[in-house]
């Protein structure tokens, strides 16, 4: 097991200003500019949007403020907080695979130089997806006797389509596929695997051909060549933290309950899998910030319970029983993460399954990042405090914006609106505000619309949506500072 403590103290961050005891820093503006959508009054790259843009971020921090001065009704909200706890916990996560796994990687050259020869290749591949691991090896003898994939698709299913795809080099595959297919003596025609999956399937794959795109200018070889490294490390680090999340997940049993779970499984079942047109309409109709992680929670509450109460034991984990209600208070702080992105009905209760073993898993990898104190870093501090701001000043914002009745205006029609409040804001608090306006001028920014999401984590958004406060583009406030 890797062993090691989280550094507290070290602060590696350019800090653009400070209101009061809260920090923006280059990296959160540019995230909060780049990684979700502005308003079109501040969506170009030029030096009057960048400072209307610095002016939203700041008044963001004085309404959370005036949020805890004023006592919302937020502060109170119990899901909230758990939200909040769950945000964090996520982070702490993120932060104990970068510090412990991806930063120790050290690349070989010569590794490097052998996959850079194949990072250009994009390979055609028939594969199949068996439930029996002796059939898919029965089937292999077949195929490597000269029976096509193709062909036992066809004899298996009555379907003469098999599955096909092409598989780049920088694909999001897993390790064992990836050096299988990628492979210098891979032959036109080869079976490879089975290989068992995630969802315990069996893989077979044949090679029916490739292609290679060379790079050939400068900066081309260039950047493969950062790409390939970059991929490297990432496939070695996850590896290693594969390994060490088997290590400390050993001898851990998770049981589910065969009278309440199947009955349970078919309940919450349309809620997962609502249609995207359907859950669309639902969030649109929600307040909160993150508003399907709102409907999702309301949602299980609303579950017809004729074969079961929330006080039944859905599953044990190491014999300690987990009530429906129990597993519930869990999913506010820890929404499930699906391994499948589309599941039909009949694969649903196996996929839940998954889900709940997955958040089984980070349980038990957040203990150990408390213990570690990353709970304690200086980045999961930064990060729990821009949600906490982010969703205070918010409500505390609608607050406001629902005695206007303007609740439900556009988002240049309300920074108009609040352009008097934060102007008196700026002056109530401008002796705690310090602005780094040199660090400020070298930002660049782009125009690019865009929304950045992560998959496979419980709270996807990378960032909180833009906070539309003002479309005040003056700097008249406040201190400058350098705080390097």
């Amino acid at each position: 097991m890797v062993s090691c403590t989280v550094e507290k103290s070290s602060i590696p961050y350019d800090i653009i200003a400070k209101v009061g005891e809260r920090i923006i820093t280059k990296q959160n503006m540019i995230h909060r500019s780049e990684y979700t959508l502005r308003p079109l009054y501040c969506r170009e790259s030029n030096y009057i949007h960048k400072k209307i843009i610095l002016n939203s971020l700041i008044a963001e921090k004085l309404f959370s403020f005036e949020a805890e001065k004023n006592k919302i009704d937020l502060l109170d909200n119990i899901r909230f907080h758990t939200f909040i706890t769950g945000r964090t916990e996520q982070t702490m996560r993120q932060m104990h695979y970068y510090e412990e796994f991806y930063k120790q990687v050290e690349l070989d050259s010569s590794v490097i130089s052998s996959s850079y020869k194949l990072a250009g290749r994009t390979v055609d591949v028939t594969y199949l997806h068996l439930p029996d691991l002796n059939i898919a090896a029965q089937i292999k003898d077949l195929s490597e006797g000269g029976l096509p994939l193709d062909s036992a698709y066809a004899m298996i299913w009555d379907d003469s389509r098999s599955p096909k795809r092409q598989i780049n080099w920088f694909d999001r595959e897993g390790a064992e596929l990836h050096r299988a297919i990628f492979n210098p003596n891979i032959k036109k025609g080869s079976i490879i695997g089975p290989l068992t999956t995630e969802n315990n399937t069996h893989l077979l794959i044949q090679v029916n051909g490739w292609t290679d795109r060379p790079a050939v200018t400068d900066s081309e070889i260039s950047l493969r060549v950062n790409d390939v490294r970059e991929r490297l490390q990432e496939n070695h680090a996850e590896q290693k933290y594969k390994n060490w999340v088997k290590y400390i997940m050993k001898g851990k049993h998770l049981e589910l309950n065969p009278s309440v779970y199947p009955t349970y499984a078919e309940r919450v079942m349309n809620i997962y899998l609502k249609s995207d047109s359907i859950k669309q309409a639902q969030l649109n109709l929600s307040l909160w910030v993150e508003p399907e992680y709102d409907l999702l929670l309301d949602s299980l509450k609303k579950i017809p319970k004729d074969n079961f109460t929330e006080d039944d034991i859905l599953f044990h984990v190491d014999n300690v029983p987990w009530t429906i209600k129990v597993f519930h208070q869990k999913l506010s702080q820890h929404p499930l993460v699906f391994r499948k992105k589309k599941i039909s009905h009949s694969q649903f209760q196996e996929q839940l399954k998954y889900a709940i073993a997955d958040l089984i898993q980070n349980i038990e990898i957040t203990k150990y990042c408390y213990s570690k104190g990353y709970d304690k870093s200086y980045t999961v501090t930064l990060n729990k405090e821009l949600w906490y701001d982010a969703y205070t000043a918010h409500s505390y914002r609608n607050n406001l914006l629902e005695e206007q009745n303007m609740l439900n205006s556009d988002a240049e029609s309300i920074a108009k609106a609040l352009n008097s409040i934060v102007d008196s804001l700026q002056n109530i608090y401008s002796d705690q505000i310090k602005i780094d306006t040199d660090l400020f001028e070298s930002i660049e920014l782009t125009n690019i619309d865009m929304t950045v999401f992560q998959h496979g984590v419980p709270f996807p958004k990378v960032v909180p949506p833009f906070p539309v406060y003002t479309s005040d583009n003056r700097l008249d406030y406040g201190q400058k500072r350098n705080f390097r």
